[in-house]
């Protein structure tokens, strides 16, 4: 969705990415998936943008493949997880069903408008 705003085009994103297992079945689908964001990304030449929803993955599993590929989606295209830039008291989005807890919803957005 794009939002005019006076300082430019907002473009906002809510996405569902697939989930992430141990084994990374659903790795090409997520890449797939985040490869189409960067797309209208560069084709609209957006300077503010934010991304938002369930990404399916916890930013802490550092081997899990749809961690590695939505940090490095998020360094190559100047944006910025929310959490990390306004720390807070959120500790989970998830519970399963194991009662186990996982942060895996999150909010992306442009380094300018953290400036902003």
């Amino acid at each position: 969705m794009k939002i005019k705003t006076k300082f430019g085009d907002l473009y906002v994103f809510n996405v569902y990415l697939p989930c992430d297992t141990a084994n990374n079945d659903n790795l090409h689908e997520f890449i797939d998936v985040l490869s189409v964001i960067t797309s209208c990304l560069e084709t609209n030449k957006v300077e503010f943008c934010l991304i938002f929803g369930d990404m399916n993955t916890d930013l802490s599993r550092v081997f899990s493949g749809n961690t590695i590929s939505l940090k490095l989606f998020v360094e190559k295209e100047n944006l910025n997880f929310v959490i990390q830039e306004f720390p807070n008291n959120i500790l989970f989005t998830f519970t399963g069903i194991n009662n186990n807890h996982s942060l895996i919803d999150h909010c992306i957005i442009s380094q300018n408008l953290i400036k902003n």
